[in-house]
C-alpha cells in the first residue's frame, strides 16, 4: 500500500500489518504516523491510532502493542514517546513511562 511519507517500522501479526513512520495517509486512508493494515488487501483498518509525530519502534507482547517514537499524543491522548495499546481495538492502556529521549527500537521480553 502506498504511504504518503516514510515508513520506519513494520510488525506483522496474523492478518494485520502495523506500520509506523512519518506519513499522513496509507492504505488509501488518512492515518497519521501509525496504522494497521489488512495483510491481504492492504486497506487501513478503522482504528484511532494516529500519532502527532513520527513512530519509530513497534513491539507486540500478547495482545499489547508497544509503540515508540517522537510523539506527544497517540490516539488523541497524551503519551510521550512510549505508549501501549490494545492490538484488537487500538485503545491506549494506562502504561505511559514518559522517557527523556526518543525510543528508536522496542522489544517485548517475557517476565521470568
Amino acid at each position: 500500500p502506498f504511504a504518503s511519507g516514510n515508513i520506519h517500522a513494520l510488525l506483522v501479526t496474523g492478518n494485520e500489518v502495523w506500520v509506523g513512520g512519518d506519513f499522513a495517509s496509507i492504505g488509501a486512508q488518512f492515518r497519521t504516523n501509525l496504522a494497521v493494515l489488512d495483510r491481504t488487501t492492504g486497506a487501513a483498518k478503522n482504528l484511532n491510532t494516529s500519532a502527532n509525530r513520527p513512530v519509530l519502534g513497534l513491539s507486540l507482547d500478547g495482545d499489547t502493542l508497544y509503540v515508540g517514537g517522537d510523539f506527544s499524543t497517540l490516539g488523541g491522548q497524551p503519551r510521550s514517546r512510549l505508549a501501549a495499546l490494545e492490538r484488537a481495538t487500538g485503545a491506549l492502556t494506562s502504561w505511559a513511562p514518559r522517557p527523556n529521549g526518543l525510543a528508536y527500537t522496542l522489544a517485548a521480553a517475557p517476565v521470568l
